[in-house]
Formats: structure tokens, C-alpha cells, sequence
């Protein structure tokens, strides 16, 4: 039985690709059995640590969540 490895062009020392996807949500109870979610996503493709990628998508979208949140709050307090 032989047995080959197969060798890649990358080395152990290059940076490896990766894709990260991150989703956030809130969800608003509107009283009288109504609700209001919004829901925000991103998918990053990186290169090295996945930590590093994640934390940088995970920020964009909570950032995004809270702007919108609080813009939907707002329109909300006009009605």
C-alpha cells in the first residue's frame, strides 16, 4: 500500500485564506402581540488569523445594528 501525501503550494508559514460571516439581530417587542427584528450581516473574506477578521466584522456589525436600531427607535417615537 502506498500512501502519498499531497504537498500545497502554500508553506506553513503563509497566510491562510478564510471566510467569516458574522449575523446579528434585535428584536423589539411592539406590544399587542407585534414584534419588530432587525437583523444585520456581513461576510469577510480574510487572510492569517480568523480571530482577527471576525472581530473587525463582528464590531461593523454591531456598529450598523445600534445605527439602525436606534434610527428605527427614533421613527418610531414619531408616529
Amino acid at each position: 500500500m502506498r500512501i502519498m501525501k499531497e504537498v500545497s503550494s502554500v508553506n506553513e508559514n503563509s497566510p491562510r485564506a478564510h471566510r467569516v460571516k458574522v449575523s446579528l439581530g434585535y428584536t423589539r417587542n411592539m406590544g399587542n402581540f407585534e414584534s419588530l427584528r432587525i437583523d444585520i450581516g456581513l461576510e469577510v473574506d480574510g487572510y492569517g488569523n480568523p480571530s482577527e477578521t471576525f472581530d473587525k466584522a463582528y464590531a461593523w456589525a454591531e456598529s450598523k445594528l445600534v445605527d439602525k436600531t436606534t434610527e428605527v427607535e427614533e421613527s418610531l417615537k414619531g408616529e
